[in-house]
C-alpha cells in the first residue's frame, strides 16, 4: 500500500482547491489500483470531487466537518479504481463564506 497525505490546504469562499495531489509521488498509478479516500474539513460545507483517469467516483459530496486529521476506520468516503498510467484528482469546493481547511489520506493499492 502507498499513501499520500494532504494537511493543511486552504480553499477560500466560494473557491475550488484544484487537485490536491498535484505533484505526489503517487499521484499517477504504476499499475491497476484500488485508491481509498478519507477526507475531513475543519467545519461542515467543503464538498469533494474524486476521480481516477477521468472516472469520477465521487462528484460535490459534503465532507465530515470533523476539524482533525483523518482516521482510516471513521473517515473512509469511497474506493476508486484505475490502471496504469491514470492520474488520481481529488479537488475540494467550499460553498461556504468563510475560509476552509482539508485534511486527506489516500491510499493506493495496487491489485495487479
Amino acid at each position: 500500500m502507498k499513501t499520500m497525505t494532504v494537511r493543511g490546504v486552504s480553499v477560500a469562499a466560494g473557491a475550488n482547491s484544484g487537485n490536491v495531489l498535484t505533484g505526489k509521488l503517487f499521484e499517477f498509478l504504476e499499475r491497476p489500483s484500488v485508491v481509498s479516500v478519507y477526507p475531513v474539513g475543519s467545519a461542515v460545507g467543503l464538498q469533494l470531487t474524486f476521480n481516477v483517469g477521468g472516472e469520477v467516483f465521487v462528484q460535490g459530496e459534503e465532507i465530515s466537518g470533523a476539524n482533525r486529521f483523518p482516521t482510516r476506520n471513521e473517515d473512509k468516503l469511497a474506493d476508486g479504481f484505475g490502471g496504469a498510467g491514470e492520474r488520481i484528482v481529488i479537488s475540494f469546493f467550499n460553498p461556504t463564506a468563510g475560509a476552509l481547511t482539508v485534511f486527506l489520506v489516500v491510499d493506493v493499492n495496487a491489485i495487479a
